[in-house]
């Protein structure tokens, strides 16, 4: 039996990963991953939550002085359906969707519930990218899509994906693997990109 939660629209989103989610916080991958990354994408992250809680306190709106926190996530490729085990405050920011909902859940809720009617085959190619770096289990990958909000705003998502080996030596098969991505809104930099699908779908 399929519960009403798994769905978010159309679209078939179990919670499959809760497994995932625990490990990753009773073992303090987090901060693990915080040392595996680059000193400067490291404080980008930590800033994220910080400023978000300490901007959203004062303001309400879960921003820092510069800017919308930064929006990150990780995911656990080898838990089934490929989970999110952790969303930034950012993250939850950009999209709509909490952390209560979101973790254990794959990422395609952020794909638009229109997107299979869209002529030109939006995310088709990127969605295809995005498959088969997952079964790479290595590198990196910076691909934009079309993504959906909770709320049912369209934005560009500039997305950065890497792999991160966690607890171990993985030259030895050893370490947890884990998926880190950073996502980009280009609303701000790129209004016509930004409203062009809606538009384009519209006159269709």
């Amino acid at each position: 039996k399929i519960l009403s939660d798994a769905f978010q629209g159309t679209r078939l989103v179990p919670r499959l990963g809760c497994e995932s989610v625990s490990i990753f916080e009773q073992l303090g991958r987090r901060e693990q991953i915080f040392t595996a990354l680059e000193a400067s994408l490291k404080s980008a992250w930590e800033a994220s939550d910080e400023a978000a809680h300490s901007a959203g306190a004062n303001a309400g709106t879960g921003a820092s002085a510069g800017g919308r926190a930064i929006a990150c996530s990780v995911a656990d490729p080898s838990g089934e359906d490929c989970p999110l085990v952790y969303i930034s405050c950012g993250f939850e920011e950009l999209t709509g969707y909490s952390s209560d909902w979101a973790l254990g859940r794959n990422c395609r809720f952020l794909q638009p519930q229109r997107c299979s009617e869209a002529p030109a085959g939006i995310n088709k190619t990127e969605v295809a990218r995005m498959q088969e770096f997952c079964k790479a289990r290595k590198g990196t990958l910076i691909t934009l899509l079309l993504n959906e909000s909770k709320g049912g705003e369209l934005f560009w998502n500039l997305l950065f994906m890497e792999y991160l080996y966690i607890g171990g030596d993985h030259v030895k098969g050893m370490g947890k693997q884990y998926i880190f991505a950073v996502q980009t809104s280009c609303a701000a930099q790129a209004p016509d990109l930004h409203r062009l699908p809606l538009r384009h779908w519209e006159s269709g």
